[in-house]
């Protein structure tokens, strides 16, 4: 059964996407950034390739040694607080999938009994609705707010109904 929706928090997503947003920039930077270290994938390995190349044990010297201060020190600051698949290619977005992490975030399903009822009830209530008029008046409700089916009252909708 699929789950079904209790309440969406729309503008606790609009407010999540446009605050993930903010960070549009710093995620391009970052991108651009580790282009001048293509090939290595972990903060270790670019400081490994920098302290390698220079000789130096200090990877911020090395890494200013070799022109790439500005790079190392942005990927330094962001490889473990941004993920650059949360964005689009041209980082004017999120991504699809992100947006869709979010939405689920914002939302609040029925548990699976609650919602058993939900579906059952609606179709009696569809079931009521599709009988005949007459019908339908001649249930009430009675002091136990239980509904019952009333012979006469059934009898008096059909005489009226004829009359008319």
């Amino acid at each position: 059964m699929e789950k079904r929706i209790k309440h969406y928090n729309a503008n606790g997503f609009n407010k999540a996407v446009i605050e993930a947003l903010t960070e549009k920039d710093n995620a391009k930077k970052l991108k651009e950034s580790l282009v001048a270290f293509a090939g290595y994938e972990t903060i270790e390995q670019i400081e490994g390739y920098l302290n390698e190349k220079t000789g130096f044990i200090n990877t911020t010297l090395s890494a200013t040694a070799m022109g790439l201060d500005l790079q190392y020190n942005h990927i330094i600051k962001y490889f473990d607080v941004i993920d650059l698949a949360h964005f689009t290619e041209d980082f004017t977005d999120l991504s699809d999938e992100r947006k869709a992490e979010l939405k689920e975030d914002f939302t609040i399903y029925w548990n699976d009994t609650d919602a058993k009822i939900i579906e059952k009830t609606l179709k009696l209530v569809k079931q009521f609705n599709e009988m005949d008029l007459s019908v339908r008046q001649s249930i009430v409700q009675n002091r136990n707010l239980e509904f019952i089916f009333t012979e006469q009252g059934y009898s008096n909708n059909l005489a009226m109904k004829r009359r008319a």
